[in-house]
């Protein structure tokens, strides 16, 4: 049962990247088509046979735009983390002016940047990481916790719509070979 209804075409994005164009630092909100985008692109991809796929596909791209603002949180609360104990820091001279200078911009890199923890910080960012207090570590953990339960809940649905195709592609198996293995009543198949 095919639903001939069309997704609505907002834009063309082809990677997940181009969909979150407007989620950055100096814009926390996602786009009112984030969700929109993300469906219509998965709808694209596993063209949804009935209601009930479709709105799996809605959760699906809803749970992904909200894991994608959690990153950016995550990521915010981290830089905010640092930059406060690098105040501290620098405030009980335990860093001088240079290396407290090369510590923010390693913090920026590490948390906000794109580099990541893709290459190792300099060691006055190191000095700095390493002093983070037990609540800062633990609201960090917290904001990591949720979007991997964001995570868990969208593979469960992934895991649902599974199950409801395995059992139609399986069918269609089934009725392919039946029909490959069935004598040709009317002699017209080539040889």
């Amino acid at each position: 049962m095919s639903n001939p209804r069309k997704p609505r075409r907002t834009s063309k994005p082809t990677k997940l990247k181009d969909v979150f164009t407007r989620l950055s630092p100096q814009n926390l909100e996602a786009s009112d088509d984030t969700v929109q985008k993300l469906f219509n692109l998965l709808s694209k991809q596993f063209e949804p046979q009935d209601i009930l796929e479709e709105i799996w596909l809605h959760d699906i791209a809803r749970i992904t735009a909200d894991i994608e603002i959690f990153r950016v949180v995550e990521r915010s609360v981290q830089y905010q983390s640092l930059k406060e104990r690098l105040v501290y820091l620098r405030k009980n001279s335990t860093l001088s002016e240079s290396q407290a200078k090369t510590a923010s911009g390693g913090i920026y890199q590490l948390t906000i940047g794109e580099a990541g923890a893709a290459e190792m910080p300099e060691l006055p960012t190191l000095a700095v990481a390493g002093h983070l207090s037990e609540v800062q570590i633990r609201k960090i953990a917290a904001i990591a916790d949720v979007i991997q339960k964001l995570q868990r809940e969208r593979d469960r649905i992934y895991a649902q719509f599974e199950r409801k195709r395995r059992p139609l592609v399986i069918a269609s198996v089934k009725t392919v070979e039946a029909q490959m293995s069935s004598p040709n009543p009317t002699g017209n198949l080539a040889e």
